[in-house]
């Protein structure tokens, strides 16, 4: 989704679930408003959760004089709203559900003065939060959430990096691996043979085709969509370790999953099972989860 600047969105329950911040504002359908985006990542934003606390926010604006209280500011653009500043915190796009609309239009805010106002606090806000500084001993611990952010960004390129070597290496008429039984390409270091067609320790099993001497798996590495109740399924088809989650998802996602292999050169591969052999897969990247058999993704 493309972010506004200045703009109101609501927010996926995913994102509270996974922050799992006890102070964090939770409410169902609370907008929040887009204000900064990080200097240093340019896919995290700020955002402000909003309240209709006026009667609070207007004593500590008394207190402390409008400029130097940096915990709210009104929105005198909708009756009854406060940015809740104190209580702002870090978010990528993708955690973002829609647009909060008002009489069917996105509410986005116009007015300078007041953009420029809330800016300069929650700018105050967060460079105090960055160093430790906290507004309430019940302040959300934006550190946290933020490294959580960065941690799951960086995972994302990375994966995205393991997609973008295969379509490199096969444009540049580099060899491409892949497995003969799927035809989906594979990361994985290329065999001294030359050969490029491996097979899954699982289907060498499965299927007790007999290796050569001294012959050692390796570990390929292949890109599949799925989502998250699909990948836990999949790891517990396969006797690995796995975790319980509560409202999983329904969004795909992208994931690298090690699987170790043969390659074919290092087998005793008979003509019943070559005649098994596909060709190489040229577009497709991955492929889903065959439910019924708990097979398929390369493996």
């Amino acid at each position: 989704m493309d972010i506004k600047k200045n703009g109101f969105y609501l927010i996926k329950k995913e994102f509270f679930d996974k922050i799992n911040d006890p102070y964090i504002p939770t409410k169902e359908n609370r907008p929040v408003f887009f204000c900064i985006q990080d200097k240093k990542n340019s896919e995290l934003w700020w955002v402000i959760p909003m309240t209709s606390q006026l009667d609070k926010a207007n004593k500590f604006i008394s207190k402390y004089g409008e400029e130097k209280c940096y915990k709210f500011e009104i929105n005198t653009t909708m009756d009854k709203s406060v940015f809740n500043i104190q209580d702002l915190f870090p978010i990528t796009s993708k955690y973002i559900d829609r647009e909060f609309k008002i009489d069917g239009v996105h509410y986005v805010i116009k007015d300078k003065n007041l953009i420029k106002k809330v800016e300069k606090k929650a700018s105050k806000v967060i460079s105090m939060a960055m160093v430790g500084e906290k507004m309430l001993n019940t302040s959300v611990n934006v550190q946290r959430i933020k490294n959580i952010l960065e941690q799951e960004i960086n995972s994302e390129k990375n994966k995205k990096l393991e997609v973008e070597n295969i379509d490199i290496n096969k444009s540049n008429g580099q060899i491409t691996n892949y497995n003969c039984f799927t035809g989906e390409p594979i990361n994985i270091e290329n065999h001294s043979s030359g050969e490029n067609k491996w097979m899954a320790k699982k289907d060498v099993e499965r299927l007790e085709i007999e290796k050569k001497e001294n012959v050692k798996e390796k570990i390929g590495k292949i890109a599949v969509m799925m989502t998250e109740k699909e990948m836990e399924d999949y790891k517990k088809n396969r006797g690995m370790e796995t975790k319980e989650i509560t409202n999983p998802s329904n969004e795909k996602k992208l994931y690298i999953i090690p699987i170790p292999y043969y390659n074919i050169s290092d087998l005793k591969i008979t003509k019943e099972i070559e005649q098994k052999f596909v060709p190489m897969k040229e577009k497709e990247k991955s492929q889903e989860i065959d439910k019924s058999k708990g097979q398929g993704i390369g493996d």
